[in-house]
């Protein structure tokens, strides 16, 4: 199962907040020989709720992906 490691928002680690539309994500897949094909980003607060989402892309970049809102 592929694990996700290493998070990073615009090169930051646990940024407290963030003003940009389109934020950079970075990340690395670890735990297995399986390769990512697509991603969809959800940014989710501690009560459950929804902050931010792209869209689904189909792409294997791991670093800052191409992602929207």
């Amino acid at each position: 199962m592929l694990t996700i490691s290493n998070l990073r928002i615009e090169y930051q680690k646990n940024p407290l907040r963030m003003d940009e539309l389109s934020p950079r994500f970075s990340y690395e897949l670890t735990g297995g020989s399986a390769r990512q094909s697509a991603c969809r980003i959800r940014v989710v607060s501690e009560s459950g709720e929804d902050v931010w989402g792209s869209r689904f892309v189909a792409s294997g970049e791991i670093i800052q992906p191409k992602t929207r809102f």
